[in-house]
């Protein structure tokens, strides 16, 4: 599921886009979830308490340097993995720039139009595993995987663990199960671990484990020794 942010002041301008993306996933025939606000403040407490990240998001830049404060939000805190800047002027659009926009839609938009910048851009994120998903306490999270440090096995619950935060997130799980939703970077190299080779530090060939970026130390168990470290190292060189 495609899941979009959209904040947008414009009552009117907020419906056509709307039914732009409801007629682009029905002929497509895949599904979205969109969060609609109305209000830049709105959005940015939203921001601050989800968990979840987002493929895309629509930022009315009527406002331009309210819109540029949302992007920037948005963007440093790796909530969304794209940002579309909607309504504001060609210099408004200049001087997001730093903001890395993936494009610009105006006033006047038409379908064929939107249709053209928008395919593009799902074309280009559907090609990518971004995102690692799992549900708890009955609402699905959504983890970008660039900022996942190791999976851990514990009995029936897998624990995820975060670059640079003290919070875990447990959820009922096997390893097994998860390697095919992980990006070619994600390591087996024990019965219960799974760790992100962009976090490995070094091996220590004495103590036999991954020495995390973090000081953490991941275990390699000898059933998984040779295959993870032969991994690890075509991984480092790029193979």
């Amino acid at each position: 599921m495609f899941q979009i942010l959209i904040t947008m002041q414009n009552t009117a301008s907020a419906k056509s886009w709307t039914a732009f993306l409801k007629r682009y996933f029905g002929n497509s025939h895949s599904s979205c979830q969109i969060i609609f606000f109305r209000s830049y403040e709105k959005c940015e407490q939203y921001i601050q308490k989800t968990n979840s990240s987002y493929d895309t998001a629509f930022i009315d830049f009527s406002d331009p340097a309210a819109g540029r404060r949302l992007a920037a939000m948005l963007m440093s805190e790796e909530k969304v993995d794209s940002w579309i800047c909607c309504l504001g002027t060609e210099r408004d659009c200049l001087e997001s720039l730093y903001l890395r926009p993936s494009a610009y839609m105006g006033q006047e938009l038409t379908y064929e139009a939107f249709f053209k910048v928008f395919h593009k851009l799902v074309q280009e994120q559907s090609n990518l595993k971004r995102y690692f998903s799992f549900k708890l306490a009955g609402e699905w999270i959504r983890i970008p995987q660039r900022r996942i440090e190791y999976f851990e096995s514990n009995g029936k619950k897998v624990v995820l663990h975060i670059k640079g935060s003290e919070r875990p997130y447990s959820f009922n799980a096997r390893l097994d199960d998860l390697i095919p939703m992980l990006s070619q970077w994600f390591l087996r190299c024990h019965q219960s671990y799974l760790v992100n080779m962009n976090e490995i530090y070094l091996l220590d060939k004495v103590q036999h484990v991954f020495k995390l970026l973090s000081g953490r130390n991941i275990p390699v168990s000898r059933r998984f020794y040779v295959q993870a470290a032969k991994r690890h190292i075509a991984f480092q060189y790029g193979e």
